[in-house]
């Protein structure tokens, strides 16, 4: 174990000793290259099975990325447009006497459609949905992609598209319509072009038998201790024991440490693989320039204040304002998303750097930014001497 992972082994032990998370792991890659790796803790605490580097963990969010991937997969062979209407491929999408919901919205985030939760119409009706989805996971014939899509066609939406931004299931309408234009399921498309060229033999939207034993946990954190989580958030099943009927585009992933990193240097590398080019560079280009107006951002760093400096588009957060954080080391184009139990992934194209983190955590407070603070300084300190 090199310097620097000695000293990021003790930022996760900490984070493991005080009860933040039960198990935890970082990686640091650079230009191909690990630069260090930790890990604390166990992935299963009533078994004392460790968090380990092979440790499969539910990524949530981080699973948008990956979507944005095959959308601007599609794009760059001229299959999307980004300004099409959503109803030129999700007839359920034609809202008549209506701003129209385009391509353009789902994937900056402007399109009106939100999450659950919440007392709103818009939060309520999605909340509903998603109970449906929940309550028929286990029934003969599960709701697909495109039917979950079509069920939130129906929900009213929070805004016009395109007046205000709000983080919500657009990229889950996004998987539907790589489904309607690939004529492939979401699943394929993705093992297809990204997932079995690029080796991430452990990203799927379910963990086969053989490989159960190595999907950790989820746990509710606080000073007195672990308690297991088993709910299907968002539509997703927790324990992901089958091939699911609904892949959900913004939450339906479980990955590896490695597997992420590897998707992330690919990002990073242009585009480019060992065994290829997965996009052009120019398609890169594209997805790493954000398009959301000042206004529009400011809407965007009010909801997600732990973040500024950043703007939202093509489903990442991209930082243009490196300044405005006082907390994080930050590179202006560095870009990255989190998952909901407290996975992290930044790519920092300034340095040729990858960050990636594993955990299965609920509870505040969130440890997730603070980790990824402290494991930059290690690097910088490193850099500095």
């Amino acid at each position: 174990m090199n310097e620097i992972s000695q000293r990021m082994q003790k930022v996760l032990q900490n984070v493991v000793d005080s009860k933040q998370a039960a198990g935890v792991n970082f990686l640091i890659l650079q230009n191909g290259r690990e630069i260090g790796y930790a890990q604390a803790g166990w992935r299963n605490v009533r078994k004392s099975i460790p968090f380990g580097r092979d440790t499969i963990a539910r990524i949530y969010s981080m699973t948008k990325p990956v979507t944005s991937f095959a959308v601007m997969k599609l794009w760059e062979q001229g299959r999307i447009d980004f300004d099409k209407r959503v109803c030129e491929y999700l007839p359920t999408y034609d809202r008549p006497d209506k701003r129209e919901m385009r391509i353009s919205h789902l994937y900056n985030m402007t399109s009106g459609l939100t999450y659950d939760g919440g007392t709103s119409p818009a939060g309520k009706a999605v909340t509903e949905v998603f109970n449906r989805v929940i309550a028929n996971l286990d029934e003969a014939n599960p709701f697909t992609t495109q039917q979950v899509a079509a069920m939130f066609a129906e929900c009213p939406l929070a805004f016009e598209p395109g007046t205000r931004w709000l983080y919500g299931v657009s990229a889950d309408v996004l998987a539907a319509i790589v489904e309607v234009v690939s004529g492939m399921t979401f699943r394929e498309f993705l093992k297809k072009e990204l997932f079995d060229p690029l080796q991430l033999n452990d990203t799927d939207f379910y963990v086969p038998e053989e490989k159960q034993d190595r999907l950790a946990e989820a746990y509710w954190t606080g000073p007195e201790g672990f308690k297991t989580y088993y709910g299907s958030h968002l539509g997703v099943p927790h324990y992901m024991w089958e091939d699911p009927a609904y892949y959900a585009g913004g939450a339906g992933l479980c990955s590896t440490v490695d597997d992420y990193a590897r998707f992330g240097q690919m990002l990073l590398a242009g585009g480019v693989c060992e065994d290829g080019r997965l996009l052009k560079e120019e398609t890169i280009k594209e997805l790493l320039t954000p398009h959301l107006t000042a206004e529009l951002t400011q809407s965007f760093r009010s909801v997600y204040s732990n973040h500024p400096g950043f703007t939202y588009d093509h489903l990442i957060m991209v930082c243009t304002d490196p300044e405005d954080d006082h907390d994080e080391i930050l590179h202006k184009g560095e870009y990255g998303w989190n998952g909901w139990l407290g996975t992290t992934f930044r790519n920092d194209p300034e340095t040729g750097m990858t960050f990636v983190s594993m955990v299965q955590r609920l509870g505040f407070p969130d440890p997730t930014q603070k980790i990824r603070a402290d494991m930059k300084k290690i690097v910088w300190d490193r850099n500095e001497k």
